[in-house]
């Protein structure tokens, strides 16, 4: 109810829906671009919400003033600083984020200051873009009259409408900067993938070094630092079922063991299994560590011993780790050991020699 609201103060009063999906955005009745511009207003002018208007007066034919209509204001955000870290977050979205579309430049080739938001609704059924410049605010909606998913090659639409649109009204204007103040505002260095302190390893992300410079207001910085970069040790003979490495166990080569540097994000078990059953992964997903609490299994149980059950055939044996010699195993065929693992897993594979030692 609270955000509920805070949205009635810019105008969009949809206190009625008190639903599940509203905590996403999805509301009932929805929004209109008129609704949604009124509402990126007081970003830009320091906190203010004027009640949209289509006109400011009507004057007669001799310029008599027949009738006034001044915008109505409220204050919405009173802190100074609230609207500028808004500002400089929405600038990123357009400077090197998912609106580099709309990025505009006037008649001459100036590059003209723009802040903003895209916006997808599930299955693509809508595009948004709604922004602001140091001049003008301006929200854009594609999609169709039905609910209908919007085709990839339209993708971007609403950011390159916002930019056609604002190209001309600002063909004969001048670059000016966004008023902001930096009242009640600091600066700190983070790791921008954990919004905290940086650690020792930040700057080893395989990205790039993750440490950049942001601003807070006072009292809201961060004071811990970061646990989501870690360095670890994994084995590249096989792969869980997330198709990472597992980390190394006391048997593995250290010709397949590697140190890597990667993020490990908290994530529920319920989310993980979501995302290996429907291979739905993080587009990030490539700098993830193992969530894997096991150790790699392939040298685990070749290098630290399998009995295999009468005849050499089956699925194990004793279990893993008895020998006293980790370099050997029990069996004579390579079929133990294919038989041992689950077929999921990206093996290096060995031969092996008439006495069981495996040999590369």
């Amino acid at each position: 109810s609270r955000c509920l609201n805070h949205l009635k103060t810019l105008g969009i009063d949809r206190t009625d829906e008190m639903y599940l999906s509203t905590a996403l955005g999805g509301l009932n009745q929805g929004v209109t671009p008129l609704e949604m511009t009124a509402a990126y207003v007081p970003f830009a002018n320091g906190g203010t919400y004027y009640t949209p208007i289509t006109f400011t007066k009507i004057c007669d034919t001799n310029g008599g003033l027949i009738l006034s209509n001044e915008p109505k204001a409220s204050t919405v955000y009173e802190k100074a600083g609230t609207t500028t870290l808004m500002t400089e977050m929405l600038q990123s979205v357009v400077t090197n984020g998912t609106g580099t579309a709309a990025a505009i430049k006037n008649g001459a080739g100036q590059k003209i200051a723009v802040a903003g938001k895209t916006g997808t609704t599930t299955s693509s059924v809508d595009y948004w873009f709604a922004g602001y410049t140091p001049y003008y605010t301006c929200s854009v909606w594609y999609g169709y009259e039905f609910n209908k998913p919007i085709s990839t090659a339209e993708k971007g639409a609403a950011a390159k409408l916002w930019a056609a649109i604002m190209s001309r009204v600002h063909e004969n204007l001048s670059p000016r900067p966004f008023t902001t103040s930096s009242e009640g505002l600091v600066s700190c260095t983070i790791c921008k993938y954990s919004g905290m302190l940086p650690s020792a390893i930040c700057n080893s992300d395989p990205r790039g070094d993750a440490i950049i410079t942001a601003t807070f207001i006072s009292g809201t910085e961060p004071t811990q630092t970061c646990q989501v970069h870690q360095t670890v040790t994994i084995c590249t003979r096989a792969r869980d079922d997330a198709g990472k490495y597992y980390r190394a166990s006391e048997y593995c080569k250290d010709y397949t063991k590697k140190e890597i540097t990667g993020t490990y994000r908290e994530i529920s078990d319920l989310s993980y299994q979501y995302m290996i059953l429907e291979d739905a992964f993080p587009r990030d997903w490539d700098y993830e560590l193992t969530h894997s609490l096991e150790v790699c299994p392939f040298c685990t149980a070749v290098f630290g011993g399998i009995t295999p059950p009468a005849g050499g055939e089956g699925t194990g044996g004793e279990g893993v780790g008895g020998d006293e010699n980790p370099g050997e195993t029990s069996g004579n065929t390579a079929e133990i050991i294919i038989n041992t693992f689950n077929p999921q897993y990206s093996y290096n594979w060995y031969k092996l020699s008439k006495n069981g030692v495996i040999i590369k």
